[in-house]
């Protein structure tokens, strides 16, 4: 393939036979993506019960009954999609969620001084 049809192949995104790399890296980043956006969809199902617990002056009788059965209906269909995604993206979820758990346990240094004043 002359060089300037091979440029012009990659920069509009065709991918030529062979050059699988710039697929699979599209592919990660879909698959990280979908990972992130089921981790945020699981918070908020999350959330949804930590106020519902906290704080539940702020909700009518009528929303605190929806409310649990919302976020209990959202949580397992985060799972279900979750596990539908595959093996991989599971396994993204928890490389992404590892970070702020470990900073959440060990890294917070405004605790310590907090602790001795």
């Amino acid at each position: 393939m002359p060089p300037i049809t091979r440029d012009l192949s990659t920069s509009h995104g065709v991918p030529r036979p062979g050059d699988e790399t710039l697929l699979n890296a599209f592919n990660f980043i879909v698959l990280l993506s979908t990972a992130t956006t089921l981790l945020a969809l699981g918070g908020c199902c999350a959330s949804e019960f930590v106020l519902l617990r906290r704080e539940p002056e702020r909700f009518s009788p009528a929303q605190r009954r929806r409310g649990g059965l919302t976020a209990c209906i959202g949580f397992v269909m985060v799972g279900v999609m979750m596990a539908g995604t595959g093996m991989e993206v599971m396994l993204l979820a928890l490389l992404t969620m590892a970070p702020p758990l470990a900073y959440r346990r060990w890294g917070r240094p405004g605790r310590a001084a907090a602790a001795g004043a």
